[in-house]
């Protein structure tokens, strides 16, 4: 059985409460417990007059251990809550970041897609051009369209836009 289920056991057996600490001074400063009755702080009561008696007295006696035991239980609890706070914190934040870098991949994503888009209305474009004749005009006319699409749109690869030359030293 858990500590806390043998815990739970004592106090279910012993006599509900409230309870009261007295000091019998007539008795020659002997200290005891009783029951409070109706809610009478003068209580006068034995405390062996109860049935469960052994019970209670069990109860009591285990008491600065059970307390001992919950204490460190409820420590051990309030760590283990700390090390989840920090854990979902510290996953929050990663998620974030991740968050972030998605979005940032999805413009990426996004935009070499409309360069494609427009790579695709080139090719047709020159196709056009080229499938009505194939005259040094029309070759002439399907190059002006690639230079000037290339000079708009700056794909990846040219000068300048992420195109590195190789170090030739």
């Amino acid at each position: 059985m858990s500590k806390q289920e043998e815990i739970k056991q004592a106090l279910a057996a012993a006599t509900p409460g409230p309870w009261i600490a007295k000091d019998d001074s007539v008795a020659a400063g002997n200290d005891w417990v009783c029951q409070m009755y109706e809610g009478d702080p003068d209580c006068e009561c034995d405390f062996n007059e109860f049935p469960n008696a052994e019970m209670n007295a069990g109860f009591i006696a285990m008491a600065p251990e059970y307390i001992a035991y919950l204490l460190a239980d409820n420590e051990r609890l309030e760590q283990r809550n700390q090390e989840l706070d920090t854990w979902a914190t510290e996953g929050f934040e990663e998620n974030q970041k991740l968050v972030k870098e998605r979005d940032s991949l999805l413009t990426a994503l996004q935009e070499e897609t409309k360069q494609c888009k427009k790579a695709i209305m080139l090719l047709v474009q020159v196709t056009d051009t080229l499938s009505t004749g194939r005259t040094p005009d029309r070759a002439g006319a399907a190059l002006k369209q690639i230079f000037k699409w290339l000079n708009e749109n700056h794909p990846v690869g040219q000068e300048g836009e992420g195109h590195h030359e190789p170090d030739r030293s």
